[in-house]
């Protein structure tokens, strides 16, 4: 479904089924903003407390740099709206 170049951050228990990407980072740790963030509403580690989880999700929802998509009511899918185009649903 993402493209094997694009960037991607994700929650800790989603990174390891994304390692064979180059530029694979957790949350809140990405150098640069990535090109898709997928995270797992359950799973704030990295962040110390919700409240820097929602303020990390605010950020990104307020730089309207993605389109959002949410599965399950607890994974966010956050792909960037130039992408968002050319991927399968």
């Amino acid at each position: 479904l993402v493209p094997p170049t694009v960037s991607v951050a994700a929650s800790t228990n989603l990174v390891p089924h994304l390692t064979h990407r180059d530029d694979t980072y957790v949350i809140g740790t990405e150098p640069r903003p990535a090109d898709v963030v997928l995270f797992d509403g359950r799973e704030l580690f990295p962040f110390e407390n919700e409240s820097e989880f929602q303020t990390y999700l605010n950020g990104l929802a307020a730089s309207q740099r993605y389109r959002i998509t949410l599965f399950e009511d607890r994974y966010y899918l956050f792909v960037e709206k130039s992408l968002a185009v050319g991927m399968a649903q």
